[in-house]
């Protein structure tokens, strides 16, 4: 295998840019072992929201927009499903839960795993975990019902 040919994969310059960032923080911290410095990384952090950007980017960039306009009556569809799911959060949902248990389970509930993470992160960030876990808790529950 031609080493030019290695270089040009985006993969293999993430993964030597992870393994060197991981040493920087295995051999930053002074006189700590090697389990705590890697408990104490700050890496699965900065790459999950690296990947996480990634995913959400790439998950843009494959729609077909000949295909969308074809599956009009599916975006319709999927159109109004969230503007259900907004309506009943802003109303019943807030009623019965409270408005922030109801807003953090309308992302993940019309978004996905994707939103319900982005939602997790926002709430942590807000010093409201308990919301967050509410997210992931619904995003677990609809997978529940729905992937079967």
């Amino acid at each position: 295998m031609n080493i030019s040919n290695l270089w040009a994969s985006s993969l293999f310059c993430f993964a030597v840019f992870a393994v060197i960032w991981a040493l920087g923080d295995i051999i930053g911290p002074d006189g700590a072992s090697l389990g705590s410095a890697i408990a104490n990384s700050t890496m699965s952090t900065a790459v999950s929201a690296w990947a996480m950007a990634l995913l959400i980017t790439n998950l843009g960039t494959i729609i077909d927009m000949d295909q969308l306009i074809k599956e009009w009556k599916t975006v319709v569809v999927a159109l109004c499903a969230l503007v259900g799911i907004a309506a009943i959060s802003f109303t019943a949902s807030t009623a019965l839960f409270g408005r922030e248990y109801a807003l953090s389970a309308a992302s993940p509930l019309s978004g996905g795993l994707v939103a319900g993470i982005l939602t997790t992160n926002a709430a942590q960030a807000a010093g409201k975990p308990e919301f967050g876990a509410f997210a992931m808790l619904c995003v677990a529950f609809q997978n529940f019902v729905g992937l079967p």
